[in-house]
């Protein structure tokens, strides 16, 4: 854990300057944890925080959709924080907003000033491609429309998730306007202020063959696209984040394990060193020796390491932007 420590603070000197912490607002860099909670190590699934106010499913989007709000228990209404929106993993097959994913990051952020969002998706098998990340654009949609009211900042969204939620908010940091996923809100804007990807897979055609097995090619296949890759390579690289990658990207943090067997690390180096040579914001890859897939769903002294180099990249973020307006 200590070399956790370690892999965190380096990845995210290598990405956005050796004194990136010299340029965060003093007032949030006043805020950081140093210790890890060593309370959630030992309960994990203590998911209720008494300084966490949770407004649970309010609706949102066409088609039932819902989502969790996360603010500080005592904000007021026109705080105008900054927002982290949360898209859960389960190989777009399962998984709930309010399954736990997430929610360490997002009472620890929340008790820091910023309002959080867990927003649920249709799944496969009754959804097909790309419903889910028009559901997730939905979302954003909403949060820009509506979450003055909770106390958000419109203007300053984050967007974070693990697995297929690595996937999906990859996807939707890098295609604003794209309007294949936005069907009837083409002309929303859709843009992001950046990303922070937890073992993503983000090139479902796997041109670079890092992927060792088809396990994710035939559930893709038979589940989320209900299509044949051969012969459909645009919709697959349609779907993937890898190939709408520009330079228009926002500020990235993407976090990967070295020993996970559902996505292989080389995938997140791609990903990352792709972001690095076309966009022209920032890039943070933190690669964790040992770290398996979903390693920070139940909290350890590794993920509690990562939930603070993640608070520092969205600080250090949001000083960039609160120095520009």
């Amino acid at each position: 854990s200590a070399s956790a420590q370690k892999e965190v603070i380096s990845g995210l000197e290598e990405g956005l300057g050796k004194r990136f912490q010299t340029q965060i607002d003093k007032e949030l860099r006043q805020q950081f944890a140093e210790e890890p909670d060593r309370e959630l190590i030992r309960h994990p699934f203590q998911h209720r925080d008494p300084n966490v106010e949770l407004i649970r499913n309010v609706h949102f989007g066409d088609f039932g959709q819902r989502l969790d709000i996360r603010r500080p228990r005592a904000s007021k209404p026109d705080a105008q924080m900054p927002v982290l929106l949360h898209l859960h993993g389960g190989a777009w097959t399962y998984g709930r907003k309010d399954d736990g994913q997430g929610i360490p990051l997002m009472n620890h952020m929340a008790k820091r000033g910023w309002v959080c969002i867990s927003s649920a998706y249709r799944l496969s098998p009754s959804a097909t491609f790309p419903d889910h990340i028009v559901d997730c654009k939905q979302a954003l949609v909403w949060i820009k429309e509506e979450i003055r009211e909770y106390g958000g900042n419109p203007d300053f969204i984050i967007v974070t998730g693990g697995s297929a939620g690595g996937h999906l908010s990859s996807l939707l940091a890098l295609s604003a306007g794209h309007e294949a996923f936005q069907p009837g809100f083409e002309d929303k804007d859709t843009t992001v202020q950046g990303a922070v990807p937890f073992y993503g897979v983000y090139d479902f055609t796997d041109e670079e063959n890092h992927f060792p097995h088809d396990g994710l090619e035939e559930m893709l296949e038979n589940s989320i696209f209900k299509l044949d890759m051969n012969g459909n390579e645009q919709v697959f690289k349609e779907a993937s984040p890898l190939f709408h990658i520009s330079d228009q990207a926002p500020p990235f943090l993407v976090i990967q394990g070295t020993h996970d067997t559902l996505v292989p690390v080389e995938s997140s180096r791609a990903f990352s060193k792709t972001l690095r040579n076309k966009s022209k914001h920032k890039v943070a890859y933190i690669e964790l020796k040992g770290g398996q897939h979903a390693f920070d769903v139940f909290p350890s002294l590794r993920s509690e390491y990562v939930k603070f180099g993640v608070e520092k990249f969205l600080a250090w973020t949001y000083s960039q932007y609160l120095k520009s307006v």
